[in-house]
């Protein structure tokens, strides 16, 4: 299973649609900050999953902050990552994904691309598909119950 992870697109929508049309997931998680870009997203790919959380840009009501999901026996923890004060370091969105037993915790809002293990747990943000010099995405492949992730940068 291939799972593309986006967030902060804050109007670059097409760059999403680029990158589903480029890569070919199963399924697609939003972290934020623009949640009306995934208009052109489901509209373009009806049968694509789309899983999302709201950003702190976005409007009140427009989603749940976060979400906890199971995927083929492994769990995600979805976030933007504002409540959890992730400009000033990991420790309050680590704890959190522990106590969530989440085997992946997503988030944005920095714009800073991160894919790293700690404590047992991914620590993903894809950075920002939109508004940055270096675009970028995440990817999580789950195979045989095995859960990988990596970063890639958007083709402009």
């Amino acid at each position: 299973m291939k799972i593309l992870i986006f967030s902060d697109s804050h109007g670059h929508a097409h760059e999403m649609s680029a990158t589903v049309q480029r890569e070919r997931p199963d399924e697609v998680f939003y972290l934020g900050d623009g949640l009306e870009d995934l208009e052109l997203l489901r509209v373009e790919n009806p049968d694509l999953p789309i899983t999302e959380v709201a950003g702190n840009c976005d409007s009140l009501g427009a989603g749940p902050w976060e979400r906890v999901i199971q995927r083929q026996g492994r769990t995600f923890f979805l976030t933007h990552g504002h409540l959890y004060s992730v400009k000033s370091g990991m420790g309050g969105l680590l704890s959190e994904g522990i106590r969530r037993g989440a085997d992946a915790v997503l988030f944005g809002h920095t714009h800073q691309p991160l894919c790293e293990r700690k404590s047992g747990i991914w620590l993903v943000n894809p950075g920002s598909i939109g508004q940055c010099r270096t675009p970028g995405y995440g990817i999580i492949l789950l195979e045989q119950g095995e859960l990988t992730c990596h970063l890639t940068k958007s083709i402009r």
